[in-house]
């Protein structure tokens, strides 16, 4: 038993075609590219000014001024109320235990 494998029959590169198929491409490109220049050349550019837009340093000032007034709202409330200090506390008496506490005890 034998196969018999066949392929495709395999045409010749035709370079002239491929020649004439990029000369096109780049023709139709070019005109492309020229028409939109022109387009953009003959119009003119639109260059607005806003009006009633406060400036960049203006917008600056007023968030540093927004900012300076949240910092007196917040140093006007403790930092630390009675029972924050109580829990500071009883942590640092916890850390000051766990110091003392020799290892190899039933927690360390």
């Amino acid at each position: 038993m034998s196969a018999r494998v066949e392929s495709a029959p395999v045409g010749r590169f035709n370079v002239g075609a491929m020649a004439i198929a990029v000369a096109i491409a780049l023709g139709i490109g070019g005109v492309a590219g020229l028409m939109v220049t022109r387009a953009t050349e003959e119009r003119p550019a639109a260059i607005t000014t806003p009006v009633g837009i406060p400036s960049w340093d203006v917008q600056k000032l007023e968030a540093m001024e927004g900012r300076q007034l949240a910092e007196q709202v917040h140093a006007a409330q403790p930092a630390w109320d009675a029972g924050m200090l109580r829990a500071m506390e009883g942590r640092q008496l916890a850390e000051e235990v766990r110091r003392r506490r020799p290892p190899g005890g039933p927690l360390g």
